[in-house]
């Protein structure tokens, strides 16, 4: 009786010291997982002035009511992508009109670090124009002289998130930019912009481009200094549906050729660049199709082309290869609406267009393509340079093709 009173004694203590060790070793791990989050371990303890540096190994902060200096680089865990990019060694690059990204932020600053690629071949005229938009509105509008250059925008006077949205103001030519990285002064986390549910992207010329929006003189010379893509039908478009866009515009592109002065083709068209993620290298990295599904993809071209196609045959010609394009657009972009438009400059070849895509509709049974006009009525307004479009005409042109859009069966 004493024997197994005594055995029953000491397998008590056995659990009970089993249990008593157990608990020291999850108390223990506890105190390094709260170190790891910032407390004691690889961030340090905050110092007077309460700063933190945030690396992109460790994508999120835990909230805290006071402000923390939180640097970061542009990479998935931080910014929503827009338009094409494309990310190299901590570099997030773009370089077509309306790229760049955008992120969510909860405090009083955010400096973007901004990178100019061969700044040095880059002429005075073609220097990128950037804009940085606070929840949609101007807060920054820098053309990048230099090659690298900071821009700082405040956002103390917003309650909450506010949305950052770094965007390329002018197109390809010359400029590729890259955000090196980000600094803010912010609340707790910084996060990805939402993405929006409907997505669009634009194909088209100088045009989609935003060319001279901002030249007040219509005799000036171009310049990407006074493109600006957000003043755009385009962006207007997208920013009146709330939708995401994407766009790959080039200033004097087509489909069978580009503007021609002198009565002859050449081979400034939208296939060159179509699939690259930027456009103004020799070794231009390939623009991944799952990066952006767009919902509707609207093509606007063909003012170009009308420069040379003036015969029954050049007219044939345009026509075979706006088809060869469809195609193109549609093994790209499998579930998406293509709306076809024309207008604002030269309408003329829209006959031409609805016979290229009545063609493609019958030979592959796609009925997901539609074409339409957009407002012609720039002489009301006047022009901007070179009789492009200004942003009265672009505004109207925007309200047209928002209508065609709401009347497409989109999924």
């Amino acid at each position: 009786m004493e024997r197994k009173t005594l055995r029953i004694i000491a397998v008590s203590l056995f659990f009970v010291i089993l249990i008593c060790f157990v608990f020291i070793v999850i108390n223990f791990d506890s105190e390094r997982f709260e170190d790891s989050l910032g407390l004691n371990g690889i961030f340090g303890k905050d110092n007077a002035s309460s700063t933190t540096k945030l690396y992109a190994a460790n994508p999120r902060f835990p909230e805290n009511t006071e402000n923390r200096i939180i640097s970061f680089m542009p990479d998935q865990n931080f910014v929503k992508n827009i338009g094409r990019t494309f990310f190299e060694n901590g570099t997030l690059w773009f370089s077509m009109s309306g790229s760049g990204c955008a992120f969510l932020c909860d405090g009083e600053s955010a400096t973007i670090e901004l990178l100019v690629r061969n700044s040095y071949s880059v002429p005075y005229s073609h220097r990128p124009r950037v804009l940085i938009l606070v929840n949609g509105e101007t807060a920054a509008d820098v053309v990048l002289d230099e090659e690298s250059e900071s821009i700082t925008v405040d956002l103390s006077s917003i309650s909450g998130d506010a949305e950052v949205q770094i965007l390329k103001a002018s197109e390809s030519v010359y400029s590729t930019v890259g955000i090196a990285s980000i600094t803010a002064n912010a609340k707790g986390d910084i996060c990805p912009a939402p993405q929006r549910q409907l997505r669009i992207e634009f194909i088209g010329d100088s045009i989609t481009a935003g060319y001279g929006l901002d030249e007040e003189s219509p005799n000036a010379a171009f310049s990407t200094r006074t493109e600006n893509f957000a003043e755009t039908y385009a962006y207007l478009a997208a920013k009146e549906l709330f939708a995401d866009c994407n766009a790959v515009a080039f200033s004097g592109y087509g489909v069978l050729t580009g503007f021609s002065s002198n009565g002859r083709a050449n081979d400034y068209v939208i296939f060159k660049h179509y699939d690259c993620a930027i456009s103004n290298s020799t070794d231009a990295p390939s623009w991944d199709f799952s990066g952006f599904v767009p919902n509707v993809v609207v093509i606007n071209l063909g003012t170009n082309d009308a420069s040379y196609c003036s015969t029954q045959g050049s007219i044939e010609a345009f026509e075979n290869e706006y088809k060869r394009l469809l195609y193109l657009v549609r093994q790209r972009n499998p579930s998406a609406y293509i709306l076809c438009v024309l207008g604002d400059m030269n309408n003329s070849l829209y006959p031409a267009i609805e016979r290229a895509a009545e063609a493609y509709k019958a030979e592959t049974g796609d009925s997901f393509v539609r074409c339409a006009t957009l407002s012609f009525e720039m002489g009301t307004y006047g022009s901007a340079i070179d009789g492009h479009p200004n942003k009265q005409s672009n505004a109207l042109a925007a309200q047209t093709l928002v209508s065609e859009l709401k009347a497409l069966p989109l999924q």
